[in-house]
């Protein structure tokens, strides 16, 4: 009975011992889990602080700038002088962009002036050469010199200008009022004290002591002469100064209608430049399709040459109507062609510095014979 007892009490203290380092264990993992709550906790509130903190840092420098743009003057002439910056800005932008199509409409016609050149000095008078033997009569007169696509107005870049603010001016008309004033209250003053009006009176510092005690005494004051000297000048200066500030506001006052002139003017000159750069977007994609058809032309005509060589070497003819049906046949088309070509050639491009209707309905002829003289060729 003793044993059995001893083993069931060494087995309740076991299963003690396990249950309590069970408890334990349990413990430590539960504080070990509020340890780290506690920590993250008091991190993502110093978080929050922090965030809390740049936030209101970042509010006041916004509070600080506004203030600072709010208190900080900002006169008619700093206006003045920014709206004629963005003018000149957004004029300059516009002329630019007009100007970039407007070399590029130049390249266009000089580089169809050259082809057509080039093309009349070989391939066309050959074609004419080649005509001639063969006694056709009627053709048409060709200009064989390279003709030059003009503009009638290429615009200019508007100018505008800062103008004057009228201090300088004002300072001037001041300093001549301060002077007038000072001389006329000389002139006054000595009236007033019964001197002579000559330049001998002036020269006298006892008469100007009388003068400016005169001043004193008109405006009851007491004090030394030199406070009369003073006067003087202080009444010189300040209608001195209140010419200077009409003069400066005047000058603001034309400033304001210089710039709203300016403002209305640009906008006109803007349209006038879109609907320029616009006209030459047209002229320089109809020029583009002129030198296509032209090239066209050209190699065709170098064909109709080769033929009509070939009828002159094997037929030898003695004109036109000798030839083989056939080859009158090749002739008369060549000479279709090469009337088409030249009409085209010799009508202007441009009329007014826009797209000349004569010139979209000569291409589209054009372009109608040799597509049908290519599509024969197939």
């Amino acid at each position: 009975m003793d044993t059995k007892a001893k083993e069931q009490t060494q087995e309740i203290t076991q299963q003690a011992n396990e249950v309590a380092e069970n408890l334990n264990q349990e413990v430590v993992e539960t504080q070990n889990d509020l340890n780290e709550k506690a920590e993250d906790s008091l991190k993502e509130q110093t978080d929050n602080q922090e965030s809390v903190n740049n936030e209101a840092k970042e509010k006041m420098v916004e509070i600080e700038e506004t203030i600072e743009d709010k208190t900080k003057p900002k006169t008619k002439v700093d206006d003045i002088k920014q709206k004629v910056q963005e003018l000149q800005n957004e004029v300059k932008d516009c002329y630019e962009d007009y100007n970039k199509s407007l070399e590029e409409f130049k390249e266009s016609s000089s580089s169809l002036a050259e082809q057509e050149n080039k093309i009349v000095k070989t391939t066309v008078e050959h074609t004419i050469s080649l005509l001639d033997r063969l006694k056709v009569p009627n053709l048409q007169d060709l200009k064989a010199s390279t003709r030059d696509i003009e503009l009638e107005n290429e615009e200019e870049l508007l100018e505008v200008k800062e103008p004057s603010k009228g201090k300088f001016k004002g300072f001037f008309f001041g300093a001549l009022a301060s002077i007038a004033t000072f001389a006329g209250l000389e002139l006054y003053g000595a009236k007033m004290a019964n001197l002579s009006l000559n330049l001998q009176t002036f020269l006298q510092k006892a008469n100007l002591d009388s003068i400016a005690n005169k001043y004193l005494e008109l405006l009851n004051f007491k004090a030394p002469t030199s406070a009369g000297y003073a006067l003087e000048v202080a009444t010189s200066l300040i209608v001195g100064f209140l010419i200077y500030k009409l003069v400066v506001i005047s000058k603001k006052i034309k400033n304001t209608k210089y710039i709203n002139n300016k403002i209305q003017e640009s906008q006109e000159y803007k349209d006038r430049l879109s609907k320029s750069k616009s006209e030459l977007v047209n002229l320089i994609d109809h020029i583009g399709k002129i030198k296509s058809v032209t090239s066209k032309y050209d190699i065709i005509l170098q064909e109709q040459n080769a033929k009509i060589n070939r009828m002159l070497f094997i037929e030898e003819p003695e004109d036109m109507h000798s030839l083989h049906s056939k080859s009158k046949a090749e002739v008369e088309k060549t000479i279709l062609i090469l009337d088409e070509f030249v009409k085209l050639m010799d009508t202007p491009v441009s009329k007014k510095d826009t797209i000349n209707p004569e010139s979209v309905k000569n291409l589209k002829s054009a372009n109608l014979v040799i597509n049908e003289v290519i599509k024969s060729l197939y």
